[in-house]
């Protein structure tokens, strides 16, 4: 999962339960997501009442890139009048790490292999350095990668370049309430290791309403 889409919406009509429903039917987004090459998964996070979040996954950059014109199409023509994109980007992974293995051997997740149905979305703008040497220091020993790996309900975590400014944190969990102490969790180690790096501009913690694979 290197390539990832996160588009959030603001319901102007309705509830998120129903614009999912019209999502998941067939020849909905989903079906018109899995039709596209390089899908690797797609879900819709409910935050609160009034915002969504669709997450997808590509094989490459171009793919997640093409998703957004397929999806802003669709939701013209199916959902217009019930949802408004506020936020659209568009990253590579820059690493992923999950729980350790029975074996030792750290794999990659995969959304194919199971619903990882909690998750938390933190955006940042880099105001020091670059996204990769905020990376290293999160990913390095006894970073933010190793404190969340020890948190009850760990699924998965990633840090998400969107550009040279903008660093995404995506992370996954069994409960909603994991994924809300992991907002405490990385704020606690933010402050006291990357605050002269990097400043909070959106934070989403929200719960899948359905998965899609391939």
């Amino acid at each position: 999962m290197d390539h990832v889409r996160i588009a959030v919406y603001e319901i102007i009509r309705g509830t998120a339960k129903e614009a999912v429903e019209i999502a998941h039917a067939p020849a909905g987004m989903a079906d018109i997501f899995k039709a596209q090459p390089g899908f690797e998964g797609y879900s819709i996070i409910e935050v609160d009442p009034v915002t969504t979040v669709s997450l997808s996954f590509w094989a490459t950059h171009e793919q997640a890139e093409h998703a957004i014109a397929e999806a802003a199409e669709w939701v013209q023509s199916n959902l217009a009048d019930r949802l408004r994109r506020t936020s659209n980007y568009v990253g590579d992974a820059l690493f992923w790490t999950e729980p350790q293995s029975q074996t030792g051997i750290e794999r990659v997740p995969s959304p194919e292999e199971q619903d990882m149905n909690h998750v938390r979305i933190a955006v940042y703008d880099v105001t020091k350095g670059t996204t990769k040497e905020v990376t290293e220091l999160v990913s390095a020993p006894g970073g933010l990668s190793d404190i969340f790996r020890m948190q009850p309900g760990f699924q998965a975590y990633s840090t998400i370049e969107v550009d040279p400014v903008t660093l995404i944190s995506l992370s996954f969990w069994e409960t909603h309430e994991e994924a809300e102490r992991a907002v405490s969790e990385a704020a606690v180690w933010t402050a006291a290791h990357t605050e002269d790096r990097v400043h909070r501009t959106s934070n989403y913690v929200g719960d899948s309403l359905f998965w899609a694979k391939p």
